[in-house]
């Protein structure tokens, strides 16, 4: 039986990444749970040690995870944000904490989204909760100041318009971007099924979810 040949000169063997995943963090514990869940879902299967952090309120903080030098990898550190779109965190929070650490070895990613993939997701939550393909739609985020990411918010639209099949409008509770009051009319029946945490939560989403409801009753 033939041998495999081993590593030739300069060759190195293959090194196992280290998974780092960056929630934003919300004060909600059920919502840190879902983040922990994603993070051990995708090291399971990519076969990688895997890490949790957040970006604020909720330990440990990707900050503090990307300075340890207890990081369990024999190779680089992946890190990955469950960001939907381009943020303060995702241009300057996170590459910023890279580079205060000093590390090398680290490969940060970009947003998650948008991605139709996402917008499928969405479509299948509108349908569990009730709703009726066609109705129309509006894709609630909670807002940035960062101008793109009021278009990535736009690009999220036309994605889920499409994998939904109706008109889809977008409005923001923060930052940039119409408010729910601008663009649901005073008296409009409708009932909220889903909303878009976005890179930018200013506190828990149970506090957007009271401001959603508050004003889609008026």
């Amino acid at each position: 039986m033939r041998s495999s040949p081993g590593p030739r000169g300069g060759d190195h063997p293959a090194r196992t990444p280290h998974l780092v995943t960056i929630a934003h963090g919300t004060r909600t514990a059920v919502g840190n749970t879902v983040a922990r869940a994603i993070t051990d879902a995708a090291a399971e299967r990519l076969g990688w040690s895997a890490t949790a952090s957040y970006v604020e309120l909720c330990a440990p903080l990707f900050a503090d995870v990307v300075a340890a030098c207890e990081l369990p990898a024999d190779g680089p550190v992946v890190a990955v944000p469950l960001l939907l779109s381009v943020g303060v965190h995702v241009r300057q929070d996170l590459p910023g904490a890279v580079r205060d650490a000093g590390r090398d070895d680290v490969v940060l990613g970009g947003a998650l989204g948008p991605d139709p993939l996402l917008a499928a997701a969405q479509a299948d939550r509108l349908r569990g909760a009730g709703a009726r393909p066609g109705q129309p739609v509006v894709l609630v985020a909670a807002g940035s100041s960062d101008p793109d990411a009021l278009a990535d918010l736009d690009a999220a639209a036309g994605h889920l318009a499409h994998a939904w099949g109706a008109p889809v409008r977008v409005a923001t509770l923060t930052g940039l971007g119409p408010r729910v009051e601008q663009v649901v009319r005073r008296g409009t029946r409708c009932r909220r099924t889903c909303w878009r945490p976005d890179t930018s939560t200013a506190g828990s989403p149970r506090w957007h979810r009271r401001r959603a409801q508050w004003w889609w009753r008026t």
